[in-house]
């Protein structure tokens, strides 16, 4: 008898525990995606025609092909992106930021494709040390002394990443680039609402020291 009142109190303690934290789960998903959006909001365009001129616009990198080999619709969109405010003269540089180790290197692949499309060299920078969001917009600003920037990538994507900028003190606006259907991206956009939940602990950590601790010039 005592044993099964034993067995009952653990699952009655395991249940409230369950939803307890269900619930701080669920409450920072929501705290998280409110905050994202209020900051971002009327930040970011769809039209070049709503985008004044800047000196450069970061194109926020991600992997050219997904798992199995096919081909990543956000990246070719991204580059689309970038080339038009080129070709319009929306700024006068880009600087692709992204990840690399070892043979994996998102800046350089997205320079050499950028050429292909008719993107002069003379205009592309690279910064390798973009591991993340939040490492790319930090250092646009404590690396390379920008401050006043257009950001491309797709619009969960430029929320976020002006929400950043916002918090650090970055005049930033955004360029959206075109979005893959939701069929082909469902697990990008649910990877989003955890990012943004970590988004929380970046604030927190303050781990984008490492990543600053030189000094470069775009133009």
């Amino acid at each position: 008898m005592k044993i099964q009142l034993n067995k009952i109190k653990f699952y009655k303690i395991f249940r409230k525990t369950f939803l307890l934290g269900g619930l701080v789960f669920f409450s920072l998903i929501l705290f998280s995606n409110l905050i994202v959006f209020s900051t971002s909001y009327g930040n970011y365009y769809n039209s070049l025609n709503e985008i004044s001129h800047k000196k450069v616009a970061i194109i926020l990198g991600t992997s050219k092909y997904i798992m199995g080999g096919d081909y990543n619709l956000f990246y070719n969109y991204r580059l689309d992106a970038a080339k038009r405010l080129i070709d319009y003269n929306k700024v006068d540089y880009l600087l692709l930021s992204g990840y690399k180790e070892g043979g994996y290197d998102e800046p350089s692949r997205m320079k050499a494709d950028l050429i292909k499309k008719g993107v002069p060299e003379e205009k592309i920078y690279l910064d390798f040390k973009g591991i993340r969001t939040w490492d790319s917009i930090i250092r646009m600003k404590e690396v390379f002394n920008e401050d006043d920037f257009i950001i491309v990538s797709q619009q969960f994507h430029v929320q976020r990443a002006l929400f950043i900028a916002k918090y650090k003190g970055i005049e930033a606006k955004a360029y959206v680039a075109k979005s893959p259907k939701l069929k082909l991206s469902f697990k990008t956009y649910l990877r989003e609402f955890f990012a943004r939940i970590k988004l929380l602990f970046d604030i927190v950590l303050q781990k984008e020291k490492k990543y600053i601790n030189e000094k470069l010039e775009i133009g």
